[in-house]
């Protein structure tokens, strides 16, 4: 039952990432109530532990995007959940807290759309259902850029594209030594709000159960 439901998850972020883009009444980054969901499966020491399926939501705060040529620093609590596999064991959907800060820089405007580069600086995911000692980060050494578009569609709504290509790194000794995910950067893209997620998902294990009958 925990294999299907791991196939559900998967099956659900794929499906609301097909829808990859938000519209909301606000411009402020990043926009509330969507989430940030990847399809990668992330490598760390020699396999020793895998990652795949990160969903990345619940943001403490937003803020203004930059104006013409400007530049804004974006930081925020938030949460992150993935399914997590250790020493080739049954994965298991693990939650943690993440700290997270994004550079975003002005890059350009074609009528009402508006354009910008995205790095995201720090990633910081601990504590919640993680093991002790086991942390996950972004890449002090490698750049985890991506690109954000705005488009005022009128009526004072907005639609947000987003993602980001996202290197990470984990340590399992609480930061004493960290390992270089070996699978490259993950993507990331901004989609609707968790609770579309989650309908979405419930209803795919519904479906799966009545076909099992």
């Amino acid at each position: 039952m925990y294999r299907l439901m791991l196939l559900v998850v998967s099956a659900a972020i794929a499906a609301t990432t097909s829808m990859a883009q938000v519209i909301r009444n606000s411009d402020n980054l990043p926009p509330s109530d969507s989430s940030y969901v990847g399809q990668f499966h992330a490598r760390y020491a020699s396999g020793l532990v895998q990652l795949s399926n990160p969903i990345h939501d619940m943001f403490t705060n937003s803020s203004p995007p930059p104006g013409p040529g400007g530049t804004t620093t974006h930081s925020f609590g938030s949460r992150v959940s993935a399914d997590v596999s250790i020493s080739g064991g049954t994965p298991a959907r693990l939650t943690a807290n993440a700290d997270c800060t994004v550079i975003v820089r002005w890059l350009d405007q074609i009528g009402n759309l508006r354009i910008f580069d995205t790095e995201m600086i720090q990633l910081d995911i601990s504590g919640g259902d993680l093991p002790a000692g086991v942390m996950i980060r972004e890449s002090p050494t490698l750049p985890s850029t991506g690109r954000t578009t705005i488009e005022d569609i009128g009526g004072g709504m907005y639609r947000i594209d987003s993602f980001f290509d996202i290197f990470t790194e984990l340590t399992l000794s609480g930061g004493q030594s960290w390992f270089p995910t070996e699978s490259g950067a993950g993507r990331v893209t901004l989609v609707p709000e968790p609770a579309s997620l989650s309908a979405l998902a419930l209803g795919l294990i519904a479906l799966a159960r009545r076909r099992r009958r």
